[in-house]
């Protein structure tokens, strides 16, 4: 998987199969950027997931029947009930830690928002498992890439973008998101979704970065190894 500068994959302290990022070396927009669809696709209409990397549609593929969880340590025990009351065995699931160890130049309304998270796989179809976990924070699908590695999508990614956190919350207003934080470095702002934002985080990124008001988005993925989200 192409990266997008040595600093995001050294900035991603965990055992990530790959992080999925944008290699755009444009200057970073202003906010008063122009409203039309920055990224462009010359390849067929393809149906599958898919995310931006230098103005053109890199596709990915579901791993069928898989789901990655992200809770509160607190949450724990109700979310094993509600997993348990679905018919899921819960004996030999074993959770591992989601740490949001971000150092942010301006904090967001959401800086506090990955403390005491852990993550967990299962191999049951996310689809099954929307609207009946009440704890979870957000319930996400685990894809493949051209070579077949499977990875989790975690339910934080990144936006460059050279305007404030003001303006930048106008234009997530209609995704039920919210931002943890900025670092200087390439404009980045942190932005945090749940199970009840509008549509999954790559959905998001995808249509954050099509709207042309940014200079590039970027999903996070997970390579399930024993922490996630690392930084």
């Amino acid at each position: 998987m192409k990266a997008k500068s040595l600093f995001m994959c050294m900035m991603l302290a965990m055992p990530l199969g790959f992080t999925a990022c944008s290699n755009d070396t444009e200057e970073v927009l202003e906010p008063e950027v122009q409203n039309t669809v920055k990224g462009t696709d010359t390849r067929d209409v393809d149906d599958r997931p898919y995310y931006w990397y230098d103005g053109h549609k890199e596709y990915l593929s579901y791993v069928e029947n898989t789901s990655f969880i992200v809770f509160y340590e607190k949450d724990k025990e109700s979310l094993y009930n509600s997993l348990s009351e679905l018919g899921i065995d819960c004996s030999s699931i074993e959770d591992q830690g989601y740490n949001t160890r971000m150092h942010f130049i301006e904090d967001g309304p959401a800086v506090n928002y990955g403390e005491g998270c852990r993550w967990i796989k299962l191999d049951v179809a996310y689809q099954t498992l929307e609207n009946k976990l009440p704890d979870a924070i957000s319930i996400t699908p685990l894809f493949t890439n051209e070579f077949n590695t499977p990875f989790a999508l975690c339910n934080v990614f990144y936006i460059s973008y050279g305007g404030s956190m003001e303006a930048l919350t106008e234009i997530i207003k209609d995704y039920n998101v919210e931002i943890m934080g900025k670092m200087e470095v390439l404009n980045i702002y942190f932005i945090w979704c749940t199970k009840d934002s509008e549509g999954s985080p790559l959905d998001i990124a995808n249509k954050i970065y099509e709207s042309g008001k940014v200079s590039w988005t970027e999903p996070t993925f997970h390579g399930l190894g024993r922490s996630a989200i690392d930084i």
